[in-house]
């Protein structure tokens, strides 16, 4: 069954050529059937006009009653979130219709339509069905009205907030349409950044701002990383206007806006840090150099300090008894010293952040260590907790522990006392430490005593020490990537700690505790 049309449901009578009615009255009964529709039509403008809300429900208010068969005793009143709006001469009366505004699947008010006089019942009441149709239409033209305004409000306020972080944003940004890698948007950052205007930078295409010196690479990873995928690239050279470059790193977020792609590009300029990041390669590159030249340098020395000791024991063997020997000892002595403390240096100098690690049992390494060692009859030597079978570079753990344990033992008193080995393994790490019963260090000293040729305890029977063992012990717990501290009490003793990262590849198992 076909619908009815609208002027038919709300009563409307057009004129015919048999209409038999031709007074005055029939036809101004004629023009009141038409007040709705010229009702809905002025509301709907409202609508589109109006961008008030207030304002646009006290018009409508006004309109309604004009818009009903019986004008002069009609009131109307709109409720919405609250807040109600009435008609002139408006009283409520048990004559009534209403019908709900919904916004959203959500009732948030009604528009209501009241006689102040009983009127004859017409269809379920004085209204009659077209003013029934009448109200309902009202109300769902309001309701979708207000929507779409509320629709469109959040729009714009999404735009506004949009176009504020675009403009805001502390890097440059570039809207870039996919296929013609044309610029669409940029931001103000952006802008200063290429010395630019935006309706310039418009204008331009990717290549424009890519200098020749750059690869047809960097141009695919700037215009066309694959759709729905994030990328980055670093050290990107940009051309600016004035024809200089600078560099940025790069991240790129491949967009769809109504069935178009496009690239959001994201620019933070890396220039000042690409540029410290050069320096700092050629000062590495001077390091290495100057490090080769000293390798060479001490590789020479030692060669020539060792024929040296080689001709002065010579030398001593035909010098006759009488010929002062304890100066000849104090000779050779010197000499020997010389020849420990470039090797030494030369250690030193060796030690490189490149670690070839093995499958250590560190049971087996400190039990070497201490017999190298050889430590006193007077010196007990305790070995603590569980010893892991790991990965370690055996190199520098091995000249790591000598070194500490050697430190341990000079510094107890009329060489007799105790030192203690032990290992604490960690989610990451294994944590050691070597702590002896000597003379203790002064928490002046912690900083110091890591230093080349610095020595903790200056008496005639340490002058033949060198200052280097710990020195070599920092740098080689550093170069695999631990650190090393002390904690010590004068005359109670001290307590070296320090630490080896896990390797991840390892599959460790451990030794049981042993004691020495």
């Amino acid at each position: 069954m076909a619908r009815p049309d609208l002027a038919d449901e709300l009563d409307v009578k057009l004129p015919t050529e048999n209409d038999q009615q031709e007074s005055s009255d029939s036809r101004t009964r004629g023009n009141a059937s038409l007040r709705p529709l010229h009702a809905l039509a002025q509301i709907s403008q409202c609508i589109i006009e109006h961008r008030n809300r207030d304002y646009l429900f006290r018009d409508v208010v006004g309109m309604l009653p004009f818009a009903m068969t019986h004008p002069s005793m009609t009131n109307a009143k709109i409720e919405f979130e609250g807040q109600s709006f009435y008609s002139d001469a408006f009283c409520d009366s048990p004559w009534q219709i209403q019908a709900s505004l919904v916004v959203g699947r959500r009732k948030l008010g009604s528009v209501v339509i009241g006689y102040s006089e009983e009127s004859p019942e017409q269809y379920e009441g004085p209204f009659s069905k077209g003013e029934r149709l009448f109200i309902d239409t009202v109300a769902q033209t309001l309701s979708l009205g207000i929507e779409q305004r509320r629709a469109k409000d959040s729009l714009c306020d999404a735009e506004q907030k949009f176009l504020a972080m675009f403009n805001n944003a502390l890097n440059g940004v570039l809207l870039v349409e996919r296929f013609t890698k044309r610029c669409c948007l940029a931001n103000d950052k952006l802008c200063e950044m290429l010395g630019y205007g935006l309706d310039e930078i418009v204008d331009l295409t990717v290549s424009d701002i890519q200098p020749a010196l750059a690869t047809e690479d960097v141009v695919e990873q700037l215009c066309d990383p694959l759709l729905g995928q994030h990328s980055l690239t670093e050290n990107v050279p940009l051309k600016r206007k004035n024809g200089s470059t600078i560099y940025v790193d790069m991240s790129s977020f491949p967009i769809v806006v109504g069935n178009r792609g496009y690239l959001l590009d994201i620019f933070k300029e890396v220039t000042e840090r690409r540029w410290a990041q050069q320096q700092q390669l050629q000062v590495l590159d001077q390091l290495r150099k100057a490090n080769s030249e000293l390798k060479e340098f001490v590789r020479v020395l030692q060669f020539d300090v060792k024929a040296l000791l080689e001709r002065v024991s010579r030398w001593r063997e035909r010098v006759p008894q009488a010929e002062d020997p304890l100066q000849l000892d104090a000779l050779v002595g010197r000499a020997e010293r010389l020849g420990a403390l470039i090797s030494t240096v030369s250690q030193y100098s060796a030690i490189g952040p490149r670690s070839e690690t093995t499958l250590v049992d560190l049971n087996d390494l400190v039990q070497e260590t201490i017999s190298r060692l050889a430590p006193p009859e007077g010196v007990e030597i305790l070995r603590e907790g569980t010893w892991p079978v790991a990965r370690f570079d055996r190199a520098k753990m091995t000249d790591v522990l000598y070194n500490l344990l050697a430190n341990g033992v000079q510094s107890l008193s009329e060489g007799a006392g105790s030192i203690r080995l032990r290992c604490v393994e960690e989610a990451s790490r294994y944590t050691l430490s070597v702590s002896d019963t000597g003379r203790g260090i002064d928490e002046r000293e912690y900083n110091s005593i890591f230093q080349m040729f610095y020595r903790v305890w200056d008496d005639t029977e340490e002058e033949d020490r060198l200052g280097m063992g710990l020195t070599v012990v920092k740098k080689s717990v550093e170069a695999w990537g631990g650190r090393i501290w002390v904690e010590s009490e004068v005359g109670t003793g001290s307590t070296f700690y320090f630490t080896v990262p896990r390797d991840p590849t390892e599959t460790p198992h451990f030794s049981g505790n042993l004691l020495q």
